[in-house]
């Protein structure tokens, strides 16, 4: 997820929904849990996706450009605290790309890669799952780069990508079994569809060369059918597919202020979350492998009390289906825990953990 100030990517819409009464009843009046099916993968993968639960995502620092900081918040002891002792889950986006050699090689800034060291070693001490997330490489999705943030050849591109998750993943061999990588952050543009799947695969490949059995998340393209018809998953036992939803976008990302702010959540609205969250869980249902909610949250430009409705809702649609998630974000202006407050944001932390 981009930080407010940048221009936001494109995200997929939800088109064609029938807004019958019948089709309502049945997206809000979710039964649940809904049993994850579990049968292309481990039992112990099966568990760790059961297990990731109410999750957080520390966003806006380690993949901020060009370093931790420049957006304004930057991951402090009390966050890592508070985390610990209040979710399953933190999810660590980390832009790993604007910290390497821009040669072939991609040889890791080893000052950064402590820190990130320092940070998931801090975090798995509390008990806490940890996804380590690469974010933000703009280049290799074919897209306008970050201020801050540096090209690299063409001809290196993409191997340098494969040359950086080889030393992320010897890095990290030994650590517990609740450290999670996840290949890449919505992957869109040139990276998307076959050329994605090409790439995860190639990727996975190359961490099972230290991380034979390490739980690997892999993203859909965007959560539109499309994404997900065109997702082929590697044949790996210990996989785990993620998507980000921030549906209704034109409520969760009120980003222009020439816009009118709005609310939420209509029954319309409603339908969108659900719409979303359904294809996740028939992909599980379908294909085997546990489905991820990586992200939803909503910008603090949006009404408190519908943000707070947002959340509650967002949350419990995906426990319905069984679904693990964590909210974008912990301390920036997606915030539940607002670094210019220095405090709980109490709707938003109700909605999540009430």
């Amino acid at each position: 997820m981009l930080q407010a100030m940048i221009k936001p990517k494109l995200v997929s819409r939800l088109s064609g929904l029938m807004l019958s009464a019948g089709l309502l009843a049945a997206g809000a009046a979710h039964a649940g849990p809904e049993q994850v099916n579990c049968s292309a993968v481990s039992a112990d993968t099966c568990q760790i996706a059961k297990s990731l639960k109410r999750g957080v995502n520390f966003g806006n620092m380690l993949e901020a450009s060009p370093t931790e900081g420049s957006w304004g918040v930057s991951v402090q002891p009390a966050y890592m605290d508070i985390a610990g002792a209040n979710f399953n889950t933190v999810r660590l986006p980390v832009r790993w790309s604007n910290h390497a050699a821009p040669t072939l090689d991609g040889k890791l800034d080893e000052t950064f890669a402590r820190r990130v060291d320092l940070i998931v070693d801090t975090l798995l001490s509390k008990g806490v799952y940890v996804i380590l997330d690469f974010h933000h490489h703009q280049q290799l999705l074919g897209a306008t780069l970050h201020p801050g943030e540096f090209a690299v050849s063409p001809t290196v591109l993409d191997n340098r990508f494969v040359n950086i998750w080889r030393q992320v993943a010897a890095r990290y061999k030994d650590r517990s079994p609740k450290l999670l990588f996840e290949i890449l952050n919505e992957p869109s543009g040139r990276m998307a569809g076959e050329r994605w799947n090409a790439m995860a695969a190639r990727v996975l490949g190359t961490i099972r060369a230290t991380n034979p059995t390490r739980a690997v998340m892999i993203d859909v393209t965007n959560v539109g059918a499309a994404g997900f018809d065109q997702l082929v998953m590697p044949n790996d036992k210990n996989i785990i597919m993620v998507a980000n939803s921030y549906d209704p976008v034109s409520f969760a990302i009120q980003w222009n202020t020439a816009i009118p702010v709005i609310g939420c959540c209509t029954d319309a609205q409603k339908l969108e979350i659900t719409t979303a969250l359904d294809r996740m869980s028939k992909w599980n249902k379908t294909h085997g492998i546990p489905a991820y909610l990586g992200e939803f949250g909503s910008y603090e430009r949006a009404p408190i009390d519908s943000r707070e409705i947002y959340t509650r809702f967002v949350r419990d649609q995906a426990e319905a289906r069984g679904m693990g998630w964590a909210y974008w974000e912990f301390a920036s202006t997606f915030g539940v825990y607002p670094a210019k407050m220095n405090n709980w944001l109490e709707p938003i932390r109700r909605a999540l953990l009430d």
